[in-house]
């Protein structure tokens, strides 16, 4: 895919409006992040494994972080898509393994439409209508998709089970005997 950027940054935090980070090869084999937006296009100079972490380390955690909890959540640890952050419904799912150079990221959110090329690839259609082809097959991108939809899924119910879940009260009986004197400089008065 060849890059019209309307500007150059020197970073990048994913948000609502990102479609996709995609690679953007240099003159001097250096690697830089081609970005996706609803209605922009511009390039950031970190590679786009770095703009993927960097935007998990602003919702709170890390690339290594996500990934575990993605492995918790529904147990993929291969090309595992990642919740760069799950109250913002931010999803993304990776083309190749997060190590290759050639590997793009791709917004769960944005994705209306796929459809096998001719050779092999798959052309991805976004909610705004533009169109982007991906160096895998539409059978793979399928099924990141849908790991995707599963993690999505599984972190949107949890949340909400959360939300539903009540304290339980500890019988009277059940109660761990208190310390007369309080561990801290503080008083504090506990009624029974």
């Amino acid at each position: 895919m060849k890059f019209k950027p309307s500007r150059f940054v020197y970073d990048y935090i994913i948000n609502r409006k990102t479609m996709a980070i995609v690679p953007v090869l240099t003159v001097d084999n250096r690697i830089l992040s081609g970005i996706l937006e609803e209605e922009d296009t511009l390039i950031a100079l970190p590679r786009p494994y770095e703009v993927v972490d960097q935007s998990c380390r602003f919702h709170g955690s890390s690339f290594e972080g996500r990934k575990e909890g993605t492995r918790e959540l529904i147990g993929i640890t291969h090309k595992a898509p990642i919740a760069i952050s799950s109250t913002e419904s931010l999803y993304f799912l990776s083309t190749l393994s997060y190590t290759r150079r050639e590997c793009s990221w791709i917004s769960h959110f944005h994705v209306t439409n796929t459809k096998a090329t001719p050779h092999n690839n798959v052309l991805i259609t976004f909610m705004n209508g533009q169109s982007f082809e991906v160096g895998i097959s539409k059978t793979s991108f399928d099924t990141l998709l849908y790991r995707t939809a599963h993690l999505r899924s599984e972190s949107e119910d949890r949340q909400k089970r959360k939300l539903l879940q009540v304290s339980r009260t500890v019988n009277k009986q059940d109660l761990p005997q208190l310390a007369s004197e309080p561990m801290y400089p503080y008083k504090a008065k506990w009624e029974t």
